[in-house]
């Protein structure tokens, strides 16, 4: 690694440097750009990448950032979109507005198009919904136990996590390798989620229609760059999770890219999504498309879903005092 890294900086040296005494710039910018370069230098010697993969930091959009199309909103202004398993509303992508926490929707959506995306050339990458979290921080590790999939031939699991209702961070398996990291772009302690990934993964163990064993899983460390603000969390794991996803070093993302990051989540999400079928509901993975259905309202946000979607039973659906709360708004203030 020594020896890659002196060549790296003897390229940078050699290349860059000189031309700093030609460019017609003052002494500050020629001292700006040093220091930029001296900081690159030292944040790639430290986290063992080559430098010029470290210098991609500099850009507003690296270069692992798929090229979008800016455009409005391509549908009116109620109009509900659908992204993969995940239906939007316009006060979803509000959330990717400045200043905005940004929510389960988004999150699940975004990791959806990046999962479908990676799988077209190489089938690596599998997404657990945050939902999965939401069930597991309530005591219930064997709702979905995901049994028609092989997680072994996965080279990455990946699962967004809304920690405590209000901090979103991201788990990260190497199911070949048994490892499991978390990246938390405010340093905390997730102790508490490494275990209920190792107890879900006892249960599923033992489950009858499950064809694997994995586990026990090693604890492998990984540190996100840290945030500077109050509401970047979820860009940090939007970040990190595709940096990841494409093989790329994640440490090259930071909070100077939040904001160009939530313009280009929102020009790829638009650029992806298509109208909403009202006969889907807005369960991920909804299996029923076409049909007489019943349906439940949810008593917070007023979303409609399927009761098969959902796993209720008629009867419990129609008693008068029943109150449902569905899993994003469980996510969002249980």
């Amino acid at each position: 690694m020594a020896s890659k890294f002196e060549a790296d900086v003897e390229t940078i040296s050699s290349n860059i440097l000189p031309h700093l005494r030609t460019i017609d710039v003052n002494l500050e910018t020629k001292t700006t750009l040093c220091m930029s370069l001296s900081s690159v230098c030292l944040m790639a010697f430290q986290a063992k990448l080559p430098v010029m993969d470290v210098a991609e930091t500099l850009k507003p959009r690296p270069r692992h950032l798929k090229t979008t199309t800016v455009r409005k909103m391509p549908y009116k202004n109620d109009q509900r979109l659908r992204l993969g398993n995940e239906v939007m509303d316009p006060i979803n992508i509000e959330s990717l507005d400045a200043g905005e926490w940004v929510d389960d929707k988004v999150i699940n959506a975004y990791l959806g198009l990046i999962k479908a995306e990676v799988n077209l050339t190489s089938n690596h990458l599998f997404v657990l919904p945050s939902y999965t979290a939401v069930l597991w921080e309530n005591g219930t590790l064997n709702h979905w136990m995901f049994e028609k999939e092989h997680f072994s031939n996965y080279k990455l699991l990946l699962m967004p996590i809304n920690s405590h209702g209000n901090h979103w961070i991201l788990l990260v398996a190497k199911p070949k390798e048994k490892t499991v990291s978390i990246l938390d772009s405010l340093h905390h302690q997730n102790f508490k989620w490494l275990n209920l990934w190792g107890q879900f993964f006892d249960l599923r163990n033992k489950a009858a229609n499950v064809k694997e064993q994995l586990g026990p899983w090693t604890y492998s460390p990984m540190q996100s760059n840290k945030q500077k603000d109050s509401n970047s969390c979820g860009v940090f794991t939007l970040m990190n999770a595709e940096a990841i996803a494409l093989g790329v070093p994640h440490e090259i993302m930071r909070q100077v890219h939040c904001q160009e990051y939530r313009n280009y989540l929102r020009e790829r999400i638009l650029q992806h999504s298509k109208e909403a079928d009202d006969t889907m509901c807005d369960m991920p993975n909804c299996s029923v498309s076409s049909g007489t259905q019943r349906w439940v309202q949810c008593s917070v946000c007023g979303r409609w879903y399927h009761l098969k979607c959902c796993g209720l039973p008629v009867r419990a659906a129609l008693e008068e005092q029943y109150v449902h709360v569905c899993m994003g708004c469980t996510a969002k203030f249980s």
